[in-house]
């Protein structure tokens, strides 16, 4: 295809030598340019034509802004949200509301707390338990693939400071529940979980809970002046040593003779309800189920010890089935 252009130069610029300008400058007004030949150099911003063809190529297109927003959106959702029991993710460790969350979650489980579920995040598991959305099903024995807590023992160390600090710096001189419950503990070890079960109601002539506020202190004093019988053995004796096995084996061997039943769990519900109790007596408030057992062989011994007590004294007086 063949296009004819003219330019007429007007006389007066001929006269004056600037005729080579003018058409520099007209063809430029066009999109052409023939700076180079005359020697001089024309900047391309100066041409309309020229403005308007880098813009068209500089703006962002529709499709590019939405690829864009995609990538952002992708990055976002590549952040895995945080499971309960672990800090978040790039995180050390656990903050103070995701402690409290993982706390608000362990009171609000209502099956056995060995099998919270961890492929769920934990925000979502909060809610639906708020919600209502997760019933209370018979618990299943562990068998070691419960949870395990991704946590460290430096920073369970770490947390078990922070927690006594806060305690510390709320402490008052009046006495509670909570050091009642510890001077229980402290009956408890001294002696045995059966004497304790069987002693302390006696002395304080009602149960722990039950015990007004007045009379804390005088109920600690109780149980710190009991001497029993005067055989204090066993912080004598050498610490027994057991291994996760075999308190998994007293518990079913518990109950085999309070539920009849080693086979099938649902069927276990003297089991379930006791279990914690046990725990607790061997090992210290809190430790209410196997995953929060230590792992060592004297805090093992210590629920396997429990358990073996339990089964013989029977202290929450069930009906032997087995």
């Amino acid at each position: 295809m063949t296009m004819n252009i003219t330019v007429t130069i007007p006389e007066d610029d001929i006269k004056a030598g600037a005729g080579a300008q003018y058409l520099a400058q007209a063809m430029d007004t066009i999109g052409f340019s023939r700076a180079s030949a005359l020697g001089f150099e024309s900047k391309p911003e100066d041409s309309a034509v020229s403005r308007v063809a880098s813009e068209a190529n500089t703006a962002p297109t529709p499709d590019a802004t939405s690829q864009n927003a995609s990538q952002i959106d992708a990055a976002a959702a590549s952040v895995s949200p945080r499971a309960f029991g672990e800090s978040e993710e790039g995180k050390a460790r656990r903050n103070k509301d995701q402690m409290a969350e993982d706390k608000e979650i362990e009171e609000l489980w209502p099956r056995d707390k060995n099998f919270i579920p961890t492929d769920i995040p934990a925000t979502q598991l909060l809610a639906d338990l708020k919600a209502g959305k997760i019933s209370a099903e018979t618990p299943n024995i562990s068998t070691g693939g419960e949870r395990i807590n991704p946590t460290s023992g430096e920073d369970k160390a770490q947390d078990a400071a922070d927690e006594a600090a806060e305690v510390a710096a709320n402490k008052s001189d009046a006495l509670t529940l909570d050091d009642l419950r510890r001077a229980a503990g402290d009956f408890q070890k001294r002696f045995d979980m059966a004497t304790a079960m069987e002693v302390i109601p006696e002395l304080l002539g009602c149960g722990l809970h039950e015990v007004p506020e007045d009379q804390i202190a005088d109920a600690i004093k109780k149980l710190e002046a009991y001497k029993g019988d005067g055989a204090d053995t066993k912080q004598d004796e050498a610490p027994f040593v057991a291994t996760k096995a075999d308190v998994i084996a007293e518990m079913l061997n518990y109950a085999e003779k309070y539920d009849g039943e080693r086979e099938d769990q649902s069927k276990m519900l003297n089991l379930t309800a006791d279990r914690g109790k046990i725990f607790e007596a061997a090992l210290g408030e809190g430790v209410d189920g196997l995953s929060k057992v230590p792992d060592a062989g004297e805090a093992y011994g210590k629920a396997v010890l429990a358990f073996r007590e339990a089964i013989a004294k029977n202290p929450f007086n069930r009906e032997v089935k087995g």
